[in-house]
């Protein structure tokens, strides 16, 4: 995160928790480009505003005389502010929902963690001076250049590999897995096999990096391909998170992509599947894709849940080939059985760098 190329930045922190405030300056304070203003509750954020140019706004959801909701309901009905990110800090995510429809920009979960913390406020601030530049780039009377505007929205989808790339890493992190890289290098590859560029290809790299960027700070893991209820409850509240986020940011190809893949990889062919029963060729071929290279990578894997710790590599091949035509789509899904023995061997290698790695970072 280059923190220099937004020159300086105000922050303001309404919580009427002073340990709260301070624990936030104090992981910021690394930050020199960062000055933090603190309040104890929504009026007093109002005040500041009024006066103050803030570049990001961070509201505790339970305060008193005005709460994080009713703070938010009141800055988002006054354009002069709609360039403010705002970010709710909550440990209840029951009220995620309603607040994304109020204009919430983002969630901080508790405990606060620095890494987090400054890669979740990077990116919001990031992600409004990059809308407020594109405005302004617009021309008042003649278009502009389709070389001009593709220039413009590369430089956004580059920046937003980037972001997404320091997620998917604190959330290896805080699982110890380099499974989502591994599925991730896989469902690239499947791709470029099933005739994709090699620049789609990479934008379905990091769209499956971030598939699960709704589920980042819960503490609980979905592991298996086979949901029960309560898991699919969860996953589906997950799932509509992770969808908010990629569809609060600019629409690039990476973002496409990313929005079929978070939405319809629990889809089935048979239209058995959710969150809404799609069938067919209802179903990108990007869900299908992350969907197969998932299982096949979670039938390979230890899962302690599960009566068989391991399957073979044999069992692996005929479980999914039974899913051919009921989960999965038969010819996306044939492609892949015809090249199993390489995906094997990509995985191996894989398994193996990142087992490398890790062994290195501990010394």
């Amino acid at each position: 995160m280059n923190w220099k190329l937004f020159g300086g930045i105000t922050l303001l922190i309404a919580d009427d928790d002073a340990f709260n405030r301070q624990l936030i300056v104090t992981l910021l304070a690394k930050i020199p480009s960062i000055k933090v203003i603190e309040v104890e509750n929504g009026i007093e954020a109002i005040e500041v505003l009024s006066y103050e140019k803030i570049d990001m706004l961070l509201l505790d959801f339970h305060m008193p005389k005005m709460n994080g909701e009713e703070t938010l309901k009141f800055i988002r009905k006054e354009p002069r502010y709609d360039n403010i990110p705002i970010s709710i800090i909550t440990t209840d995510e029951s009220h995620v929902k309603k607040l994304y429809a109020l204009g919430v920009d983002d969630f901080i979960s508790k405990p606060f963690d620095l890494k987090n913390l400054e890669s979740r406020i990077y990116k919001q601030i990031e992600k409004h001076k990059v809308n407020k530049s594109i405005q302004k780039e617009k021309p008042t009377q003649k278009p502009i250049a389709s070389k001009e505007k593709s220039y413009s929205l590369k430089e956004v989808e580059n920046s937003q590999k980037e972001m997404f790339y320091g997620m998917s890493l604190i959330y290896n992190q805080k699982n110890n897995s380099s499974s989502n890289k591994i599925v991730a290098t896989i469902s690239k590859e499947f791709a470029l096999l099933l005739g994709y560029n090699r620049e789609i290809a990479t934008n379905f790299y990091y769209a499956v990096l971030i598939r699960d960027i709704g589920a980042m700070n819960n503490k609980e893991e979905l592991f298996d391909y086979k949901f029960t209820d309560k898991e699919r409850e969860r996953y589906n509240k997950n799932m509509l998170m992770g969808y908010q986020v990629v569809n609060n940011s600019i629409e690039t190809n990476l973002i496409k992509i990313a929005k079929r893949v978070i939405v319809q990889r629990r889809e089935h062919y048979d239209g058995l599947g959710f969150p809404q029963q799609l069938k067919g060729n209802e179903i990108s071929k990007f869900a299908y894709m992350v969907a197969i290279v998932e299982m096949f990578d979670a039938l390979l894997s230890p899962r302690i849940y599960r009566e068989r710790k391991y399957y073979s590599q044999n069992e692996a091949y005929l479980i999914l080939e039974q899913e051919s035509g009921k989960k999965f789509d038969p010819d996306i899904l044939k492609i892949f059985l015809s090249h199993f023995d390489m995906f094997i061997k990509l995985r191996e290698e894989l398994k193996l760098k990142y087992a490398t790695r890790h062994t290195k970072a501990s010394f």
